[in-house]
């Protein structure tokens, strides 16, 4: 059972012990900071509000610059640094082209959708979104 909930702009998908972060349009040096603020509460928070797993959905960004690159790798380091599974999910060819010349695709994979990330955050259980 998945429950939503809506954050500034962001839809926050609760499934178990993950949570799934939907992006959407644009994101560059603009628009990225505010999801930079929500994955570190997310990742930072340890009571209800937060989730030993975070899956950040991609699919539709139609736009990353090398900034929102950077505030990813950032929240996937301090995920590591608070022991949390941080997953992304793209089927962008321009988020994987960006992955792909960057080399970060061997630091963060990126998934075909959400079940299989969550597959690899440990959240898939009886749940779906």
């Amino acid at each position: 059972m998945s429950t939503t909930t809506t954050t500034t702009r962001l839809p926050l998908e609760e499934h178990g012990p993950a949570v799934v972060l939907r992006v959407d349009g644009e994101l560059d040096v603009r628009t990225a900071p505010p999801l930079r603020e929500e994955l570190r509460r997310l990742i930072r928070h340890d009571g209800a509000e937060g989730a030993p797993s975070v899956v950040v959905d991609l699919r539709a960004v139609t736009f990353m610059d090398s900034y929102a690159l950077g505030v990813l790798v950032q929240c996937h380091k301090l995920a590591r640094a608070h022991r949390r599974t941080f997953v992304l999910v793209s089927t962008s060819p321009r988020v994987e082209q960006l992955f792909r010349i960057t080399g970060m695709r061997h630091v963060m994979p990126l998934h075909p959708d959400p079940e299989s990330a969550l597959a690899v955050a440990g959240g898939a259980t009886g749940s779906r979104g």
